[in-house]
Formats: structure tokens, sequence, C-alpha cells
């Protein structure tokens, strides 16, 4: 016999020694009416019952919440003040705050949501030139007066700290302030 050929035999019966000694070769107990005796598990192991305020906040946890309506990626509205109800009228409309207030806004639900986020001022010549900066979902515009918004705006003035803005399509005003 060749020493390779007797290396070969001797690591052959190692491995299967090892896989008997594995216990994969034990046989299976496969009785119906064996039972196993409850093995003895160490006091770590052993876990103590959940109190009942536990139990409620984590069932209280585990319930689906509704849905909010909070977007956080944007602020909410807050009012402008403008001190004991005088009239605050940025463009001269003769409107005051609580008129204003009063009237039901109706939304247009093809016109974009329009603000104005700045004015800028400038001097050409001895006049005041103002351009305003307005925002809409995914644009923003730097207009002066006479320029058009989304081909459906015509900005009619610009204040010092609002823009009056014609709708063309409905023929309404539209006052957009600072905030």
């Amino acid at each position: 016999m060749s020493r390779q050929r007797g290396l070969t035999v001797l690591g052959g019966c190692a491995v299967a020694a090892a896989w008997l000694l594995s216990g994969s070769a034990l046989p299976v107990d496969t009785s119906v009416g064996a039972a196993k005796p409850p093995s003895a598990a160490p006091a770590a192991l052993m876990l103590e019952p959940v109190p009942v305020v536990q139990m409620d906040r984590l069932t209280t946890a585990a319930r689906p919440q509704p849905s909010s309506t909070r977007d956080p990626f944007r602020f909410a509205h807050v009012p402008r003040r403008t001190g004991t109800g005088a009239a605050a009228d940025p463009i001269g409309t003769g409107a005051r705050d609580e008129e204003v207030a009063a009237l039901p806004e109706q939304a247009d639900p093809l016109r974009p949501e329009l603000r104005l986020i700045g004015l800028a001022e400038d001097t050409l010549n001895g006049t005041v030139v103002r351009t305003a900066v307005i925002t809409a979902p995914n644009q923003v515009y730097l207009v002066r007066e006479g320029e058009q918004i989304a081909l459906r705006f015509l900005v009619d003035r610009i204040g010092a700290d609002a823009v009056q803005l014609r709708d063309l399509a409905s023929d309404g005003t539209i006052v957009l302030t600072l905030r």
C-alpha cells in the first residue's frame, strides 16, 4: 500500500469517526407517547411576568395610530398682527383688517398657491422700481409691475409690503402680503 493511499484511508476513517461522535447518528425516538422531561433553565434566563401597567403601554403603542395631517416640512400659517386694529392697508385699497378677515375665502382649485416671500427696491433715474419675489409650487418668480406670473396673473401694483395681482382667468384681484 502506498503512503498516499494509507493517508487517504486514515483521513476517511477520521471523518467517519467525527460524524459518529457528533450525535447525528444517534437514533431518534419517534414514539407518540414519549414525553421529554423539562430541562432545567438557569435562573438568568427565567423571565418574570410583565406588570399590567407595562402591558397596557405596550398594547397601546402597538395599535395603529391615526394618520396626522401635519406636514413637518411646512410651517403653520400665523396671521400677521398690525397692532390695535387700525387700518392696515399696504396697497391703499381702502380695506381694513376686519373687513378682509370677514370676507369668505374662495379657493379656486386650479389656482396655484402663491406666496410673497420678498421685495426688493432699486432706483433707476430717480424712480423707485420694486421687484417682488413670489413663489408657487416648484417655481420662484421675480416680477415687476406689468409682468405676468404663470401666464395667468398680472402684477398690477407692488407696495412696500404687499403685491396686488389680477387674475386674468376670472378677472379677480388677489393681494399677497409679506409674512
